[in-house]
């Protein structure tokens, strides 16, 4: 049913590319590669990364997955125009499985959301929707407000709220001005 020959707009690409990207550095984490200061390095460096684009006041995740076709364009990357799926949807990522390992009481977390759309999505040769992930999100930590962070932060523009869900698991993100000449 997947039609290669003429473009498909999406809004999941936060979700299939940015989580991809998220799970790339956990992978390396768990398996030894990189140590957790490594890790750190990495996370700190992606919220600086969205942190510095203007335009995630004004495009969404979905958004920015939507336009993707506009990447090819040198004007588009600007950070006052867009934002990355990819920097963002991992962001999203590490916050929805903190989020979900808080819900849950550490008993679910974002690979039991994955192995999920696994068995019941990709298994059964079917796709996946938004509401498929709320829903899963939902049942997996119902105390998780999956809408409101849906909305907040996969549909809408609103900054990740960093204090809380790294505070989930004991994190803190420091904050410094550095001032630069002109």
């Amino acid at each position: 049913p997947i039609d290669y020959i003429h473009g498909n707009d999406t809004s999941d690409l936060w979700f299939c590319e940015g989580v991809t990207s998220m799970y790339a550095e956990i992978v390396l984490l768990r398996s030894g590669l990189i140590n957790k200061k490594d890790f750190y390095t990495h996370l700190a460096a992606e919220i600086e990364e969205l942190k510095s684009r203007p335009a995630r006041h004004f495009q969404s995740v979905e958004e920015s997955g939507r336009e993707a076709w506009l990447e090819k364009y040198a004007d588009y990357s600007r950070p006052q125009r867009s934002i990355s799926y990819y920097n963002k949807g991992e962001l999203i990522g590490y916050m929805l499985d903190l989020g979900i390992r808080h819900a849950s009481d550490n008993r679910h977390s974002l690979d039991d959301l994955m192995q999920r759309l696994d068995e019941d999505f990709a298994k059964r040769h079917r796709f996946y929707n938004d509401t498929d992930l709320e829903r899963i999100t939902s049942e997996l930590a119902p105390g998780f407000p999956c809408k409101e962070f849906f909305r907040r932060y996969v549909d809408g523009t609103q900054d990740l709220d960093y204090a809380k869900y790294l505070g989930y698991a004991g994190l803190e993100l420091k904050e410094k001005t550095e001032t630069e000449p002109s």
